[in-house]
C-alpha cells in the first residue's frame, strides 16, 4: 500500500510535465531563453518532477524500473548547480509540429556523446565509461574508509567492459580481494574490478557534477558521522543489491 508521500510525489510527477511542456507552447528555443516568465515556470516544474522522484520510496521505484530515476533525479542538481546554462541544456522547447516526450531526452545523441572520459589528478591515467553507470550510490563501509581516507565513497557501479584504460599505465593491488587500480604517478584511485559481478566501480570523485547523481547512501552502519541529505540511508545494502531495504534514522 503506498502512502500518503509516495501518492503526492506520483501525483507531482504525473502532472508537472504537462505543465512544463504548456508553459513553453510553440516558443522556439531563442524565445523560450528571452521569455523570463516561461523560463522559470518551466525549470521550475521540472525541479519539482525531480524532487518528488527523490521522495518516493525505493519500493515504488523499483515497481516501475522500466524508468530512468536516476536521471530524473539528477535533473534537479543540474537546475540548480548549472542554472546559468540550463535554457542551452534544457530540451525544452520545441517547433511546432515537433513531437514533445519523455524520450526527447536522447535525440541526436551518438555514440561518442555518451563517452565519458576520466582521469587521474595528474592525468598520466585516462579511462573511458562507454555506457550508462548500474548505480551510483555514497559508501560508508570500512574498505572505502581504508581506500579513499575518508568518511565515505561516491561510487559509480558501470559494466566492466565499459570502463576501459585509454592512457597510462595504472597499477593494481588488493586491499582484500578485488583489484583496485591507481595511477602509479599521482596514487589517484581510479575504480575497483568486481570480477565475480563483472562490474567496476569507478571513483565518484572524479567524474562531472552532472555525472554523478547518487541514488542512495550504503554501509550506513559503518559511518564515522551522520550525513544528513534527501538521500535514503541504507544500514547495509538496499534489497535489489542484496541487503534488507533497512535503514539508519539519521
Amino acid at each position: 500500500m503506498r502512502s500518503s508521500r509516495d501518492r503526492s510525489a506520483l501525483l507531482d510527477i504525473r502532472d508537472n510535465p504537462a505543465l512544463a511542456r504548456g508553459f513553453v507552447g510553440p516558443l522556439t528555443l531563442s524565445e523560450f531563453k528571452a521569455d523570463r516568465r516561461a523560463f522559470y515556470a518551466a525549470t521550475r516544474a521540472l525541479e519539482i518532477i525531480s524532487e518528488a522522484a527523490r521522495r518516493l520510496s525505493p519500493s515504488v521505484r523499483d515497481r516501475h524500473s522500466e524508468l530512468p530515476w536516476r536521471a530524473i533525479m539528477g535533473v534537479g542538481n543540474v537546475l540548480r548547480h548549472n542554472y546559468d546554462d540550463v535554457a542551452g541544456r534544457a530540451g525544452l522547447a520545441h517547433r511546432p509540429g515537433r513531437p514533445a516526450g519523455p524520450r526527447s531526452r536522447h535525440c541526436g545523441r551518438d555514440r561518442r556523446e555518451r563517452m565519458t572520459p576520466v582521469q587521474c589528478r595528474c592525468g598520466a591515467v585516462e579511462i573511458e565509461i562507454a555506457a550508462e553507470p548500474i548505480v551510483q550510490f555514497f559508501c560508508h563501509c570500512d574498505d572505502c574508509q581504508a581506500v579513499h581516507g575518508g568518511a565515505y565513497a561516491p561510487e559509480s557501479v558501470d559494466p566492466a567492459d565499459a570502463v576501459k584504460v585509454v592512457r597510462g599505465d595504472p597499477t593494481t593491488w588488493r586491499l582484500k580481494r578485488n583489484p583496485r587500480f591507481t595511477c602509479r604517478e599521482c596514487g589517484t584511485r581510479l575504480f575497483i574490478n568486481v570480477e565475480a559481478r563483472r562490474l567496476r566501480g569507478v571513483n565518484g570523485y572524479l567524474l562531472p557534477p552532472v555525472k554523478f547523481q547518487p541514488a542512495f547512501h550504503v554501509q550506513c552502519q559503518f559511518a564515522v558521522r551522520p550525513v544528513v541529505d534527501d538521500l535514503p540511508h541504507y544500514k547495509g545494502m538496499p534489497a535489489r543489491f542484496g541487503g534488507s531495504d533497512e535503514t539508519v534514522g539519521w
